[in-house]
């Protein structure tokens, strides 16, 4: 007879069914507690913060910065020259106001970008 795989339970069982691993529903619902996954935040609070204070200083820069500093065309995104993580994401110093066009070009061709500065 197989032992209760609920660590404060362990009485030996019956087993009914091939996958059955206690010896009763309760006993069944603690076990299965152990491997439950906690949900984590996508984003951490400090993410979360640093964030908030970029969408203003976004908005603020393209509106200083209205035209792509590659073609010339409007401009509707903020490049980060050295990245986003950390404090990088609002150090205006790495900011390049650019197009939607522009910037796939960038990442696409990171060789000739680094050449140009568009990428530290």
């Amino acid at each position: 007879m197989p032992r209760c795989k609920n660590e404060s339970c362990k009485r030996k069982f019956i087993q009914k069914f091939f996958n059955q691993k206690t010896c009763s529903t309760g006993c069944q619902e603690e076990y299965e507690q152990q491997f439950e996954q906690k949900s984590l935040n996508q984003v951490s609070e400090k993410r979360q913060d640093q964030e908030k204070i970029y969408k203003s200083i976004r908005k603020i820069y393209l509106e200083n910065n209205p035209n792509c500093e590659v073609c010339g065309e409007e401009a509707s995104e903020i490049h980060h020259k050295n990245g986003r993580n950390g404090d990088r994401l609002n150090d205006i110093t790495f900011f390049m106001a650019i197009c939607r066009g522009c910037h796939n070009y960038v990442h696409e061709h990171p060789k000739e970008s680094r050449e140009l500065g568009y990428l530290i």
